[in-house]
């Protein structure tokens, strides 16, 4: 609970709190829009790579102290590490660029809104919690604002014209995302999050450097410009970095609850910078999507 003053004023470290919430997915939102932006000049695995390789440098002075002491944690749980980095790290980002690369940022973001509800049925699906009738039912009206968005207000067009790569690929992206979530849970004790975060972030640019380098020989290289510099070193810092120390350190000032709700905000960001930035435009069929996921998020999370 949020606490206050006598005066029933919020006292200066909710408010510094809830700032942070509120950029977080402010800067998740820019990665969305600049990977739309600059998506004929960085092809997806090198931006992956440059992305994650950027912000493993940038973290290892602050980490290093407590990395040494846990390489042999490191070694034991060597798979659950590149799991995590294989979904959350290389498969997800990489195939968020390359959904971006056909798609528009309103359709990512709106389409990653739905996790939420996704995290709880798959849950089910792995056997890791049991059915609820309200998640099903969430996720399925959910789901038909996500595919009222994807096939553009026009369900039946689908049949003649087939769907947008960008959105399908957005789709099993948000699914991969999920996933890693769910698996997050199983964070070994042993396991410092700090430590975590760099040893996926490390392993995934080992991961994904096979992909970057078979991208160069098909002919897909990186158009190395100032603008595009700028771009990957955004991407390398805001989102990658400075978005999970802000939202973490505003989770733990107002707790999970309270901060989970911030999440909700991505979809919003996303819309406001897109039509800013990329001029991507909001149409009738975004709004009665949002409506249905809204809805779906609603059945999920109402308290009894």
């Amino acid at each position: 609970m949020v606490s206050e003053h006598d005066d029933g004023k919020i006292d200066g470290k909710h408010i510094s709190a809830y700032v942070m919430l509120i950029l977080a997915p402010l800067f998740w939102a820019g990665n969305y829009v600049v990977g739309r932006a600059f998506a004929p000049e960085l092809p997806p695995a090198t931006l992956v790579f440059l992305r994650w390789l950027i912000a493993s440098l940038m973290m290892l002075p602050f980490v290093y102290s407590e990395l040494r002491p846990a390489i042999p944690a490191i070694c034991k749980n060597w798979f659950w590490l590149i799991r995590q980095a294989l979904l959350g790290i290389a498969v997800f980002t990489g195939l968020m660029y390359t959904a971006l690369q056909t798609t528009t940022a309103i359709n990512a973001g709106i389409i990653m809104a739905m996790t939420p509800i996704i995290i709880p049925l798959l849950s089910v699906s792995l056997k890791r919690a049991t059915f609820s009738i309200s998640v099903f039912t969430g996720a399925i009206i959910s789901f038909l604002g996500i595919a009222f968005i994807i096939s553009r207000g026009s369900p039946m067009e689908i049949i003649e014209r087939g769907f947008v790569r960008g959105d399908l690929i957005a789709l099993v992206a948000m699914l991969v995302w999920a996933l890693y979530l769910i698996f997050v849970k199983d964070r070994p004790s042993s396991l410092r999050p700090n430590v975590v975060l760099f040893a996926t972030m490390s392993l995934s640019c080992v991961i994904v450097f096979p992909a970057m380098l078979i991208e160069m020989e098909i002919g897909r290289v990186m158009i190395v410009s100032t603008s595009s510099l700028m771009a990957v070193i955004y991407i390398g810092i805001f989102p990658s970095l400075i978005s999970y120390f802000l939202f973490n350190r505003g989770t733990e000032i107002v707790g999970p609850s309270h901060g989970g709700l911030f999440m909700h905000l991505l979809p919003v960001w996303t819309v406001v910078l897109s039509v800013l930035f990329l001029e991507e435009s909001l149409a009738l069929y975004h709004a009665v999507g949002i409506a249905f996921v809204a809805l779906g998020m609603y059945i999920v999370f109402r308290k009894p």
